[in-house]
């Protein structure tokens, strides 16, 4: 599994935490978003120190932002900068095995193509 599946995994759920749901699938939900907890944070922490070290900045050393709410980074970094972020989202991680769902489990939630796409690895057949 990599990195970048958690972190898609944890947005989808996230979007969904105030969904009133059965109480079995509500506390198994909760239980896998408490186990993407860590290597989330991890990401957010490492992509943080990416931006920060790519960013163009202002005189304050804040990132400057692009009018569509990016960030602008250094001229001739583009490329080193992608790859960083991508090495990031392709690192290896544990699976959260112990914690998988059954198609009608979800049944209650309503979920994008999308959005069941980034489930897919908790998802049983």
């Amino acid at each position: 599994m990599k990195l970048i599946d958690k972190v898609a995994a944890n947005r989808v759920l996230m979007e969904h935490v105030n969904d009133k749901l059965p109480v079995f699938i509500a506390y198994k939900l909760m239980k896998l978003l408490k186990g993407l907890e860590e290597d989330v944070n991890f990401y957010r922490t490492k992509m943080s120190e990416i931006i920060d070290e790519y960013a163009e900045k202002d005189p304050n050393g804040q990132a400057l932002q692009s009018q569509n709410g990016g960030v602008i980074i250094q001229n001739g970094k583009v490329d080193e900068c992608n790859a960083k972020i991508k090495e990031l989202e392709e690192m290896p991680v544990e699976d959260n095995g112990d914690i998988k769902f059954a198609l009608d489990e979800l049944a209650p939630i309503n979920f994008s193509i999308n959005e069941m796409l980034s489930l897919e690895c908790y998802i049983e057949q």
